[in-house]
């Protein structure tokens, strides 16, 4: 894939990113003669890479070849394709090995909560992800947002993410061990793995009743989960599925019956 990548004849850069770079390297060297290019310069770094200077200013305006970015990392001393929109994608990769935790916002355990969990927003965790990105020319990517859809006949939900999470029988909350979101740098080639949970991102949320009825009533065979992962300069879109027929079985015959207080259906990877 990287060798489709350097057969681009134009890609779009983050060119303050490598004007920052090159500026660096500005005044290191004050033993600069009449009419030569002083450290730093575009001039400079053009002749360093071999390129011309036009190709120097279309860079630092964001617009470069693939060669150019490569020509001028090697100057730089830097891996300069993380600086190119939309790098990364193609070798950013995420599984689920485990399940869907669908469970509503309140905790219908609680006495004082007996019927109203079933009337607050619902919530949904994969528990884990596993993201990897496994690429020659970046050493990290940095993921900033998670988004979530779920799509089931007559209903799409946007979710957002807001907390890693550990929920187990140990956690302390009703919605886990709960860490602040924050942005997560992958190192390359490290799996980078964790419990996400996500709530709905819209006023008028689809509260824990209407979604078990929906489901209740719909013929779909597969309950859809598009997640896209936000890096710093692309973007990974992928593709979850749940059976609905499973997801049925769950709200039967899971605790208390008909509107359980949480459910885990497997997580399918298509």
């Amino acid at each position: 894939m990287s060798g489709t990548w350097r057969n681009l004849k134009q890609v779009k850069v983050d060119g303050t990113a490598f004007k920052r770079e090159r500026l660096r390297f500005k005044n290191q060297d004050n033993t600069v003669n009449r009419g030569e290019y002083g450290y730093g310069s575009q001039e400079w770094l053009a002749e360093q890479a071999r390129i011309s200077p036009r190709a120097i200013s279309s860079l630092e305006r964001g617009k470069a070849s693939v060669k150019t970015v490569d020509a001028v990392s090697k100057v730089l001393g830097i891996q300069g394709r993380e600086y190119i929109w939309g790098y990364g994608a193609d070798f950013t990769t995420f599984r689920t090995a485990g399940v869907i935790d669908f469970r509503s916002s309140i905790n219908g355990r609680l006495p004082e909560n007996e019927t109203t969990y079933q009337d607050a927003p619902f919530l949904l965790t994969l528990l884990p992800i596993a993201i990897t990105v496994d690429d020659d020319f970046i050493s990290t990517a940095t993921l900033q947002k998670l988004r979530l859809k779920l799509s089931v006949r007559g209903m799409e939900i946007d979710f957002i993410w807001i907390y890693n999470v550990l929920l187990t029988s140990r956690s302390n909350t009703w919605l886990g061990d709960e860490k602040d979101v924050s942005e997560v740098v992958i190192p390359v080639r490290e799996t980078y793995q964790s419990s996400v949970m996500f709530r709905q991102d819209s006023l008028n949320s689809i509260s824990w009743r209407q979604f078990i009825n929906h489901i209740g009533e719909t013929d779909d065979a597969r309950i859809l989960l598009t997640l896209t992962l936000e890096f710093e300069r692309f973007e990974k879109e992928g593709y979850i599925l749940i059976s609905t027929e499973e997801i049925k079985g769950l709200f039967k015959w899971a605790y208390p019956h008909g509107y359980p207080y949480w459910i885990e259906p497997n997580a399918l990877m298509p």
